[in-house]
């Protein structure tokens, strides 16, 4: 083979690898693209090399505001956390990644949101610098549907304790209306029947206070029926005629 049909061939070969590695690189984009979850590269020292569509829609900024810039100068700098900032440096120099880290904040573009942050570092061969890949879940919707959750069994909790504490009240005036009601009859007829004899021996001053007596106690068991009545009525037992 002639030098000049080598160099032919190797141009060749070359191009053809270039052509796959385009291709290539062009699919890798294409999947990456259709993820839901933002997923940011950062590379070299925590620089942003890359992200995907969604992270430009979700955090509703553009590339010259993100690509080339440090993770914790974006926006407002609401990625310049301590935590997050000493996890990614931890992860760059000795573990391979983090997970489920949570960051609730309020973004200068897009309001309060809260995210759940996955880091892994990716090792690039022939260079010491490491790469990390960076997936962002935005669980803000999620947090706020465990909190209305959260309430609502609260609420329910609630509603049963005022419940049971309503029955215990109605419980009791059950009992002490029957117990209050039994005495107060007795003493009732007693009362009647010394009024009656008193009369009979012509005591007339001594029977007329019996008869007040009589009275208030008369008063005092149509309070007492009064009250087991509309202790029935709360509780579901007294129908209406």
């Amino acid at each position: 083979m002639t030098p000049a049909l080598k160099n032919k061939t190797l141009q060749k070969n070359k191009t053809a690898q270039i052509f796959e590695l385009k291709h290539a690189l062009a699919y890798a984009k294409g999947i990456v693209n259709t993820i839901r979850e933002p997923l940011v590269v950062l590379y070299p020292k925590l620089t942003i090399s890359s992200v995907n569509k969604a992270f430009y829609k979700t955090f509703k900024t553009d590339t010259k505001d993100t690509i080339g810039k440090h993770i914790y100068e974006l926006g407002n700098r609401q990625w310049d956390i301590p935590l997050l900032k000493k996890l990614l440096e931890k992860t760059l120099l000795k573990k391979n990644s983090f997970n489920d880290f949570e960051v609730d904040n309020n973004f200068k573009t897009i309001g309060h949101k809260v995210m759940l942050l996955n880091a892994r570092k990716l090792k690039i061969k022939d260079n010491d610098d490491q790469m990390i890949l960076l997936v962002i879940e935005d669980i803000t919707e999620r947090r706020l549907l465990e909190k209305k959750v959260e309430n609502e069994t609260h609420t329910i909790k609630e509603n049963k304790h005022l419940r049971d504490l309503a029955k215990q009240k109605d419980d009791f005036l059950t009992i002490a209306s029957h117990e209050l009601k039994t005495p107060v009859t007795t003493i009732k007829a007693y009362t009647q029947v010394l009024q009656m004899e008193l009369e009979s021996e012509g005591n007339t001053n001594a029977a007329g206070m019996l008869a007040k007596m009589d009275l208030q106690i008369e008063r005092l068991t149509h309070l007492i029926n009064n009250l087991l009545e509309t202790t029935r009525m709360q509780s579901g037992k007294l129908q209406a005629i």
